[in-house]
């Protein structure tokens, strides 16, 4: 049987706060920043621990990047996530498709699994910084 996740400590609900308030994914070192610059000074290792424990308590994504690091983002529900992340910027959409999941409910079923979980990730340039990279190169 599943238990409830502990209760978060003053610095989760600072690090939560702060990626409640972008919709784009963080790295640990711009969230740190944005902490500083909110007032809430605390070590980068805190805010790693912070990130786990929001992470299993389901309240926050963990990405990982192309640059083999990972980025993070508040998480609204707890539905199965599919992303469209832009590579330069960060800039994230996210995709619905019921298809990818009745996809790995068969193949899960197929194969004698249960509780398939699914989480795509597609990269690629948004048009922001399609944009400014046209521009460059006029």
């Amino acid at each position: 049987m599943p238990t409830d996740p502990p209760p978060l400590t003053d610095h989760d609900t600072h690090v939560l706060r702060a990626l409640t308030a972008t919709t784009r994914f963080l790295t640990v070192v711009r969230l740190h920043e944005i902490l500083l610059t909110q007032g809430h000074h605390m070590p980068l290792r805190s805010v790693y621990r912070c990130l786990n424990r929001l992470i299993r308590a389901d309240l926050v994504d963990r990405m990982p990047t192309r640059a083999g690091t990972a980025v993070y983002r508040r998480r609204a529900d707890r539905r199965d996530r599919h992303h469209l992340v832009c590579a330069n910027c960060g800039h994230t959409a996210e995709i619905a498709d019921d298809d990818i999941a009745a996809w790995v409910s068969d193949a899960a079923r197929a194969h004698g699994f249960t509780d398939a979980t699914t989480g795509v990730t597609l990269s690629g340039t948004c048009a922001s910084c399609a944009a400014t990279y046209r521009d460059d190169e006029a």
